[in-house]
C-alpha cells in the first residue's frame, strides 16, 4: 500500500449522475452505497418491463438486485440478429430519431465490471415519444439498415442479411 493512501477492502458503492455538468453522488439516496467488496455490476431490465434495474455482486456474498420503478417513459429494447461469424452484432451503432432529437448506442460484446455482463441488446430511454420516425443500425460490416415508423414500449428484433459482394 502507498503510505497515506486509504484503500479498505469494503467501500461504500458509488453512483454518480451528471447533474448539469456536476457529477452527484446519489448512492446515498438510492440506497445503493452499501459497504461490501463489490466487484460486478449489471445494468439489465430483468424483469422485463422496459425498465434497466441494477444487479451487483460481491465477494463471498449474495448478489443484490435493484428493480427500477420509473413510471410512465417510453423506452426501447434491440437485440441484433445476424448471419455469420458475429450473429449478434457486436460492434454495431444504432441510431433512433423522433424528430430533431436523436438517441445513440453501440452493441457491446462485454462490460467493464469484473466476470459479469449485460445481455447483448440496447436500451433507449424516450422519454415522451410513443414513435420513433427512424431507427437505424449501422453493421460492423459496413452496411446499413433502418425501419421506419416504430412504435416504442417494446423489443424489437434487427435482423440483418448478408449482402453478396
Amino acid at each position: 500500500m502507498i503510505p497515506g493512501a486509504a484503500n479498505p477492502e469494503e467501500q461504500p458503492d458509488g453512483l454518480w449522475l451528471n447533474e448539469g455538468g456536476t457529477f452527484v453522488d446519489a448512492a446515498p439516496a438510492w440506497d445503493m452505497d452499501q459497504r461490501r467488496s463489490t466487484r460486478g455490476l449489471v445494468l439489465a431490465d430483468f424483469n422485463d418491463d422496459g425498465w434497466l434495474d441494477v444487479l451487483k455482486t460481491a465477494v463471498d456474498e449474495r448478489a443484490l438486485l435493484w428493480t427500477a420503478r420509473c413510471g410512465e417513459a417510453a423506452w426501447l429494447r434491440m437485440d441484433l440478429q445476424a448471419p455469420g461469424a458475429n450473429p449478434r452484432g457486436i460492434g454495431a451503432r444504432i441510431v433512433a430519431r423522433s424528430g430533431a432529437h436523436s438517441w445513440t448506442r453501440w452493441l457491446l460484446g462485454a462490460s467493464t465490471s469484473y466476470v459479469s455482463s449485460p445481455p447483448a441488446e440496447v436500451h433507449f430511454g424516450l422519454g415522451d415519444v410513443d414513435r420513433l420516425d427512424s431507427l437505424t443500425v449501422y453493421w460492423p460490416d459496413g452496411t446499413v439498415d433502418t425501419w421506419r415508423d416504430v412504435p416504442t414500449r417494446q423489443r424489437v428484433t434487427g435482423r440483418h442479411v448478408e449482402v453478396d459482394g
